[in-house]
């Protein structure tokens, strides 16, 4: 349990570069800003970058299925494909990655994840952002 909640973000970065770089896998500079980021010895960022490659391949073999058949995946059905990919990818960055850089890694994505956030929903945009913060308690009735 333990191993799950610290590789969890490793599958985070994944969605994100997925976001980010949609139409293939991450770029060299995304490898390089995760290598120095992370720390990643030569072997690593290797590895980091077929198991991304692998991953863009599947994906791309499935979409390619889907064209072919004519119909478009139901959103259930996108979401448990992607869920899907990212329990994989993930399984697969723990074996690759040290708990340090797994830490490392979801603190990376925590920012990330804000930073895409601001993005789309700031103070321009009508920011309806969840407050991170416990709601306020109403004034006691007493």
């Amino acid at each position: 349990m333990k191993r799950w909640l610290i590789a969890l973000p490793a599958l985070a970065l994944a969605a994100q570069l997925a976001l980010a770089h949609p139409h293939g896998p991450p770029t060299a500079e995304m490898i390089d800003q995760m290598t120095a980021d992370l720390g990643l010895d030569a072997n690593q960022k290797q590895q980091v970058q077929k198991i991304f490659e692998d991953q863009h391949a599947r994906m791309e073999e499935e979409r390619k299925l889907y064209e072919a058949s004519g119909q478009r995946p139901t959103r259930d059905d996108m979401h448990a494909k992607h869920e899907q990919a990212r329990q994989d990818l993930d399984a697969q960055l723990s074996t690759v990655l040290t708990l340090d850089q797994l830490e490392k890694l979801h603190k990376k994505m925590d920012e990330m994840r804000a930073a895409r956030w601001d993005g789309k929903h700031g103070p321009d945009k009508g920011s309806d952002k969840p407050s991170d913060k416990p709601a306020d308690k109403p004034a006691d009735q007493g």
